[in-house]
């Protein structure tokens, strides 16, 4: 019985490890305006997904949904995510810009930068997946030539 106890600890620890690391994988370590100006670049949509640490809805999507091999392969080919915590002091930025106020709230942007659409609840893999590819089209993926910044030499 002691054995068996042990092993299922393990076992979970060892799922929550593994799905930490499928999260990275999917997810974009970079600021917001990185991901905007990527996103225009590449002519690709982008989703931000917005989660907090106490926030169970959003562990649940992230054990389910974006850990669901058909919606993390499909946002790797089609979508830049990136996650942002409410709770950091970038993070706490960003919700007040789209004025979130629902955990979990995830907002998808055409390449151009306009919200297409905004899912203020936990949903199934199958249901965003869904909903992914009704915005995945031509006049949403349009790539803008956006000039690198001028930074000038120092005198």
């Amino acid at each position: 019985m002691k054995n068996r106890t042990l092993l299922s600890i393990l076992l979970l620890l060892l799922f929550a490890q593994t799905n930490s690391f499928a999260l990275e994988d999917l997810f974009v370590n970079a600021s917001l305006e990185q991901v905007e100006k990527k996103a225009a670049i590449e002519g690709k949509l982008y989703l931000i997904d917005f989660y907090a640490s106490w926030c169970l809805p959003c562990k649940w999507m992230d054990e389910t949904t974006f850990s669901d091999d058909a919606v993390t392969n499909y946002l790797k080919t089609n979508y830049i995510s990136l996650k942002v915590n409410i709770d950091d002091f970038d993070g706490f930025g960003i919700k007040e810009k789209y004025q979130v106020s629902v955990l979990p709230t995830v907002i998808i942007f055409n390449s151009s930068g306009k919200i297409v659409e905004r899912l203020e609840e936990s949903v199934t893999p199958s249901k965003l997946l869904n909903i992914l590819e009704t915005h995945n089209y031509y006049s949403n993926r349009v790539k803008h030539d956006i000039p690198e910044p001028v930074i000038e030499a120092p005198t």
